[in-house]
C-alpha cells in the first residue's frame, strides 16, 4: 500500500509493468494471503485515485473485470465472520464509486448473494447495515438492467420492506428510498408488458 501510495509514477509505473494490480486482486482468493486483504484491499482502491486520470481509468478497468469482482466477492463471502468484515464492506462501498464497478458487482451473483444474506441476517451494528444498504443502492443506481437485477434478487425487495422498519434512521430511510425504486421499475416493467 505504501509503496503505490507515496511511491508516485515511476514506482506505479514499474508495478503495471509487472501487473501487479492483478496480482494483488488475484491474491484475495488465496488462504495465504488472508491476512493481508484489508491492506491488499486498501492499495487496490487507492489505486483508483492517483492523481492520473489514464492510469484511474485503467486500473478501473481491470478491477471490473468479472474475474476480479468474483475474486473480490470470494475474498467477501471468507471474511463474513471474521474482524476484517466490517473494514471489506467499507472499502467495497469505495469500490462502488465506481460506475463500471458497482455494475459488476451487481452481476456478480456470489456477491449479490452475499449481500443479501447478511442483509437478511440483521448484523446488530447499524453501520453494517447501512453499508450493505450502500452498496446495494450503488448497484441499483448503476446497473444496465434494474428490472434483471430485481428479477435475479426477488428477495431485495422483501429486505427493504424489513429494513424499511430498522431501528437506525439512516438504514430505514435508505431501505425506503430503494423500496420506492424498486417499486417505480417494476410499475413501468408492467406498463412495458
Amino acid at each position: 500500500y505504501e509503496m503505490i501510495r507515496s511511491g508516485g509514477p515511476e514506482v506505479r509505473q514499474e508495478l503495471w509493468k509487472h501487473d501487479v494490480l492483478d496480482f494483488m486482486l488475484t491474491a484475495l482468493t488465496r488462504d495465504d494471503c488472508d491476512p493481508f486483504n484489508v491492506e491488499i484491499l486498501n492499495s487496490v482502491h487507492y489505486w483508483l485515485h492517483v492523481n492520473d486520470l489514464e492510469e484511474s481509468s485503467k486500473a478501473e478497468a481491470i478491477i471490473a473485470e468479472p474475474k476480479h469482482v468474483e475474486q473480490i466477492a470470494i475474498m467477501l463471502r471468507s471474511c463474513q465472520h471474521t474482524g476484517d468484515y466490517v473494514s471489506v464492506l467499507e472499502i467495497i462501498v469505495w469500490l462502488c464509486g465506481c460506475e463500471s464497478i458497482a455494475d459488476g458487482f451487481g452481476k456478480s451473483e456470489l456477491l449479490m448473494s452475499t449481500v443479501l444474506e447478511d442483509l437478511k441476517r440483521g448484523y446488530p451494528q447499524s453501520g453494517v447495515r447501512l453499508n450493505l444498504l450502500k452498496i446495494v443502492t450503488r448497484v441499483f443506481e448503476c446497473t444496465q438492467s434494474p428490472r434483471r437485477l430485481l428479477m435475479q434478487h426477488q428477495d431485495l425487495c422483501h429486505c427493504m420492506e424489513v429494513l424499511s422498519r430498522d431501528p437506525s434512521q439512516l438504514a430505514r430511510e435508505n431501505a425506503r428510498r430503494l423500496l420506492d425504486a424498486f417499486i417505480s421499475v417494476g410499475k413501468v416493467g408492467q406498463l412495458a408488458s
